[in-house]
């Protein structure tokens, strides 16, 4: 793979991690706001801590009970919940994983002690861990994911999305787009991020598709970040075949937004392409005065 090649692939990699990452968070943040309801007996404290959002609590409270009571199905459950949403708020990944692990472990102990016909909320939180724990665990997430829709439990609106990350994960980018559409249904109007993840799982099978969720994604973003990320992505797919059209779209970039290192640096791929080295070189250089440490444009011009 050449150099040019290699440089692309980074950015198109960054902005998926971008676009990924931030849809997590949101679809995290709404899990926190809109909590599922737990299918276990009235009576136990760290039940009504846990609706009322006292997650901190509810791990202590039902860490107790475990301790005596190390099978005891309803703070399996509420450990496992509460480990989930306390590893969201952690700093560090090594923290954020204890408790991932823990989350896992209990809730999969759960299930081994009363399988019902009311496993869907545990299904979900699993498949959201296990999500959390990387690509390596992607094939779990979109099992349990699977298996709480299988249980008609659709209480919340992020389940798509998490399936479509899932599956993105997977390199199964044709269900990841099915998902990511399916989650546009019930996000009206849908958030850029959501059009941005869509337009990515295309990207990978039908560069037509992507490039009309892209354009959606121009036309209706009152985020220039946002439009920033699709413009470069239309670029990146027009390069293939529409150079003119990928010139254009970096420079509405430039012209219409402001100074952007990536876009410079894909102009000057253009023109280094076209066998115009100056250019090229003069755009690689405006790269690096937007931003110093833009790898890519320093490797082109050779700086260490």
């Amino acid at each position: 793979m050449n150099e040019a090649k290699m440089s692309k692939k980074r950015v198109s990699i960054y902005i998926i991690l971008i676009v990924f990452t931030a849809l997590l968070f949101l679809a995290s943040v709404s899990f926190i706001g809109k909590s599922p309801r737990i299918f276990i007996e009235e009576g136990v404290n760290a039940k009504t801590l846990w609706e009322n959002a006292d997650y901190k609590e509810t791990f202590n409270i039902s860490e107790e009970t475990l301790k005596n009571s190390p099978l005891d199905y309803d703070s399996l459950i509420l450990h496992g919940f509460s480990a989930y949403q306390l590893a969201l708020s952690q700093i560090t990944e090594a923290d954020k994983q204890v408790y991932i692990d823990m989350s896992i472990r209990d809730l999969r102990k759960a299930l081994i002690i009363k399988n019902t016909d009311k496993d869907g909320p545990i299904f979900y939180v699993l498949g959201k861990a296990y999500y959390c724990k990387g690509a390596n665990f992607a094939d779990l997430a979109v099992k349990f994911l699977e298996l709480s829709k299988e249980a008609q439990w659709e209480q919340v609106v992020d389940m798509p999305e998490w399936l479509g990350l899932a599956y993105a994960a997977l390199h199964d980018y044709p269900k990841s787009a099915d998902a990511f559409t399916e989650a546009l249904g019930l996000r009206q109007p849908p958030s850029d991020l959501l059009l941005l993840a869509i337009a990515q799982s295309y990207k990978q099978f039908d560069s037509d598709m992507a490039v009309s969720y892209l354009k959606l994604c121009v036309d209706t973003s009152k985020d220039y970040k946002a439009i920033i990320q699709a413009r470069l992505l239309l670029g990146e797919i027009f390069e293939s075949g529409d150079i003119q059209s990928a010139k254009e779209q970096y420079s509405e970039i430039l012209t219409g937004i402001g100074e952007n290192a990536d876009a410079h640096y894909r102009l000057g791929e253009i023109y280094a392409k076209e066998d115009d080295p100056i250019r090229a070189r003069s755009e690689w250089r405006k790269a690096i005065r937007v931003d110093p440490t833009h790898s890519p444009s320093r490797e082109r011009l050779a700086i260490r």
